[in-house]
């Protein structure tokens, strides 16, 4: 059935493409990174006020712009192209699954704990009582930077269906997507309860059915790629306020959803982005950024309590992004990544063992 569904897709998608994007992009390792540093410097400047006006009350959602964007294109750039079988559709859950969720529930988990026992205000976690621990568990809801796994796990359950309108038409899977993204804009705030705040996984998704269609020469992707991160660069909200005249509604903005779709448009064949955003540092943070994002508040809630940030705004700064890197670096090392792998391993198909010949009597004199 998936065989007479790819070639109804490929007939509807006349259009010449450009040469195929590579499976694994370095640059778009290194653009995670920067999106878990942008949200981290949004919270280090409402903390010490250093860049506070710059970033305000959420200039950081722009981090998780980029990553629901990334996530929704990297979805569609790893699965689109296999048929959706029941064996593939398996070995997706499990991929999300072991991505997401052991961190999201260890450090709910732990929140809960300590916010029960503790006495006083040290440490700091995020604050989760039983009721709380029902809303996280349930998807109903997270508390700080905790909102956002429960929209990824919704874009996550969608998902298949994307995927296989995609293998029935390409070109219908773009228009969905597109008309999503629009009516996103054009209908009232909240609207779309299924799809709150998940349009931008649908704008990753278009990215990369775009991008199958449309391309440029190098020194225009180069070009683009220079001019959406300036465009980044000036929506954030104190900027924005001078550009527009009032207050951004980060999420309702037209303009940031089109930045971020150029961004990441452009990043996939720039040679500039692929030279910038791919150096090793910063794909390392890419690698970290899950660990860095859940995890960053608890160090900066925490030096609070060793280090004022009103009194010393610029060591405190210094401070709180080091520790947080390297606590990410090795809460990453230490549980991220085996238990990700863990889970890959025990939900992954049994192999059965190799059937071994009987030996051969001995022969006769």
């Amino acid at each position: 059935m998936f065989d007479r569904l790819r070639t109804a897709r490929d007939e509807s998608q006349p259009w010449p493409g450009p040469a195929p994007v590579p499976a694994h992009i370095p640059a778009l390792d290194g653009l995670r990174g920067v999106a878990a540093v942008i949200v981290m410097l949004s919270h280090v400047a409402n903390a010490t006020g250093i860049a506070q006006d710059y970033f305000q009350r959420g200039g950081g959602q722009i981090g998780v712009m980029i990553f629901f964007a990334l996530s929704g294109f990297l979805m569609a750039h790893i699965y689109f192209e296999t048929p959706p079988r029941p064996s593939a559709l398996y070995k997706y859950l499990v991929a999300r699954v072991a991505r997401v969720v052991p961190l999201f529930l260890a450090v709910v988990f732990l929140s809960y704990a300590v916010t029960r026992w503790k006495s006083g205000e040290y440490p700091f976690v995020y604050s989760i009582d039983g009721a709380d621990l029902i809303d996280h568990l349930l998807l109903r809801r997270g508390e700080n930077v905790l909102w956002t796994i429960p929209v990824e796990l919704r874009f996550y359950a969608l998902f298949p269906l994307f995927w296989i309108l995609y293998r029935v038409s390409g070109n219908l899977a773009l228009v969905a997507c597109l008309a999503i993204a629009l009516a996103y804009y054009l209908l009232p705030p909240f609207s779309m309860p299924v799809m709150h705040l998940g349009h931008y996984f649908v704008i990753g998704m278009a990215t990369k059915l775009l991008s199958q269609r449309i391309h440029f020469a190098p020194k225009l992707n180069d070009a683009g790629f220079l001019g959406s991160a300036a465009m980044i660069a000036f929506l954030f909200p104190m900027p924005f306020i001078w550009l527009f005249g009032h207050t951004p509604r980060m999420w309702w903005e037209p303009q940031i959803a089109v930045a971020v779709f150029f961004l990441l448009f452009f990043t996939l064949r720039s040679d500039l982005a692929a030279g910038l955003l791919g150096t090793l540092w910063l794909r390392k943070l890419g690698d970290i950024s899950y660990s860095l994002y859940l995890t960053h508040m608890l160090a900066i809630g925490n030096l609070r309590y060793i280090l004022e940030p009103q009194t010393h705004p610029v060591l405190f700064a210094v401070s709180a992004i080091t520790l947080a890197i390297l606590q990410s670096f090795v809460i990453f090392t230490v549980f991220e990544r085996p238990a990700r792998r863990l889970i890959r391993h025990l939900a992954g198909p049994r192999r059965r063992p190799a059937m071994r010949s009987a030996p051969s009597a001995p022969r006769k004199g």
